[in-house]
């Protein structure tokens, strides 16, 4: 069931993005960083009522706690404290797509498709070392300007998301700017499910 595989893979990243406070994921903090601005974008997306946001923000806040206890446990082993952040990760994307509506599910495995795809497609163009060190490095200031866009108190909601969605169409546009001419068109055609040619 590939459409439920890749709802549940984009949510866990999610989960597990939130599950860790800054500076403190099992990964590179870049790249926990930008899963957290992919998720927070897409949060923005779903036009949230306050009362999701209020439900979620349970959710994420009780898997934070969750995964600091798990990290903080001198007593599991490397493999037992992975095991027990996934299934924690797990239990708060279960909880946050309970909250969601049938059609905020439906636009969340949407914009999870688009960002997989984006994924997938930049595997598959043999990008040169210089290209993948660019192409880390937009990612990285793009996460860092949607912390700063989602801290900006003096930004209303629809602001924010506006801006957060320039980011990304800018972004995409660096992105693309790296690439050769042969590498675009092979992206291009590969995100909007041409037929490749190359």
């Amino acid at each position: 069931m590939r459409f439920g595989k890749l709802l549940l893979a984009v949510a866990a990243g999610c989960a597990i993005a939130f599950s860790f406070p800054a500076g403190a994921a099992p990964v590179a903090p870049e790249r926990a960083t930008q899963r957290q601005a992919r998720w927070m974008i897409a949060l923005r997306q779903l036009n949230l009522t306050q009362s999701q946001k209020d439900q979620i923000k349970v959710y994420v806040t009780a898997g934070r706690t969750v995964a600091k206890q798990i990290r903080e446990d001198n007593s599991l082993t490397a493999p037992q404290r992975r095991e027990r952040q996934t299934l924690n990760a797990k239990s708060t994307r279960e909880k946050v797509l309970g909250v969601l509506t049938p059609a905020q599910r439906v636009k969340l495995t949407r914009i999870a498709r688009a960002d997989a795809n984006w994924r997938n497609v930049l595997a598959r163009l043999n990008l040169a070392p210089r290209q993948k060190q660019a192409i880390r490095g937009y990612l990285t200031d793009a996460a860092s300007a949607v912390k700063g866009v989602r801290g900006n108190q003096a930004l209303t909601a629809e602001q924010k998301r506006s801006e957060m969605l320039q980011i990304r169409k800018d972004t995409r546009g660096k992105i693309l700017a790296t690439l050769t001419p042969q590498q675009r068109r092979k992206a291009l055609s590969l995100l909007n499910g041409a037929p490749k040619r190359v």
